[in-house]
């Protein structure tokens, strides 16, 4: 095995090993590198640059990514449990049946002064509500 192959191999082990909210972290971090690079690189050039995504759009990008909430692991579980009993009576279980991106379910937050409401909505209409009342 080459070098790089076993570098690339190793990176790739040490970012599997770990959890969402460090892989999430882990993300966040090279997008505002590349935000940052972006903002300098625009600084300096003299002629127009083509870059495969503004830098305005990658801002907005950032944003989204630290507002976005996180499941914690009982809300998480109680939506696999959820899910697991109703894609046994869902028309839209199987993936035929689903558009080519997903989208059969829709996931809502509320924030509220006592903490956020969470429900997940099937594209078959049924809704479930997910918050943990007791954490409040």
């Amino acid at each position: 095995m080459s070098e790089a192959k076993r570098k690339r191999t190793e990176a790739f082990e040490k970012e599997k090993a770990l959890t969402p909210v460090e892989r999430r972290g882990r993300l966040i971090e090279r997008f505002q590198k590349a935000a940052d690079n972006m903002e300098a690189l625009e600084a300096s050039a003299t002629d127009s640059v083509t870059l495969p995504i503004t830098l305005p759009d990658l801002k907005v990008l950032l944003k989204v990514l630290t507002e976005m909430p996180q499941r914690s692991k009982a809300l998480n579980d109680r939506f696999i449990e959820w899910r697991c009993a109703h894609n046994k009576k869902c028309p839209f279980a199987r993936p035929e049946q689903q558009g080519a991106i997903g989208g059969r379910l829709t996931f809502c937050y509320t924030y509220t002064g006592l903490g956020p409401i969470s429900t997940v909505e099937c594209a078959c209409g049924e809704k479930k509500d997910l918050t943990d009342y007791d954490a409040w």
